[in-house]
């Protein structure tokens, strides 16, 4: 079967956003219906800011209810007023770039490794998904991780530029909300880098994981 070209400028897209509660996060859920952005348009997008570009692709919503369960109608100022909100912009986010591009595990992976201070050690939580009780968690002895971290030749551009601009990061009141863009022009001036926008899509994964790592810690 072929491939069937249609046009379209709009898609939703299910969204999920952990909001802090009592300790621990419930997960709410949404439909977002986001702007059909081709890839070259990424570079007319307000400077590439992540709360700006997320604001822009944002055109709608379904299953968003207020505290009486009527839903609430979309529009440009409650649109504003909820991506104010960490966790919301969060979510978004998170479900728009999984809607470009999957989000490359490899990619999100150095981010994780990064954030979580040079250690990837998901062996508790692969453990109990596959049944094991914290009892017996506990009688297992696992030891220490490989602190080192391979990465695959085609992600290393995109990791040093992560390190580049890791001191860049724009933080509300609820911590880290996206890197400042603005220091990237500045980077790919003083190190060429042959492909901008594959670089930028890149940083954006690696971006999303870390945020979500410090929301974690958080």
């Amino acid at each position: 079967m072929g491939f069937k070209y249609t046009k379209v400028t709009s898609y939703k897209w299910p969204v999920t956003v952990e909001l802090p509660d009592n300790g621990q996060y419930k997960k709410e859920t949404f439909t977002a219906i986001f702007k059909k952005v081709g890839r070259r348009s990424f570079e007319d997008l307000d400077d590439a800011a992540t709360e700006s570009l997320i604001f822009d692709v944002l055109l709608g919503w379904e299953d968003i209810t207020d505290e009486d369960g009527k839903p609430i109608p979309f529009s440009e100022d409650f649109k504003t007023e909820l991506l104010d909100d960490t966790y919301f912009l969060r979510g978004v986010m998170a479900g728009y770039l999984d809607s470009l591009q999957g989000a490359p595990a490899k990619t999100r992976g150095r981010s994780r490794y990064w954030a979580q201070g040079g250690v990837i050690d998901e062996r508790e939580a692969d453990l109990k998904a596959l049944g094991m009780s914290d009892d017996q968690l506990a009688a297992v002895k696992l030891e220490s991780v490989d602190k080192d971290c391979e990465v695959w030749e085609e992600n290393w551009s995109t990791v040093q530029m992560f390190l580049r601009i890791q001191t860049q990061w724009r933080v509300s009141m609820g911590g880290p909300v996206g890197l400042d863009y603005a220091s990237l022009n500045w980077l790919c001036t003083l190190y060429p880098v042959e492909d901008q926008q594959l670089l930028f899509e890149g940083l954006q994964i690696m971006e999303f994981t870390a945020l979500t790592c410090f929301s974690k810690k958080n």
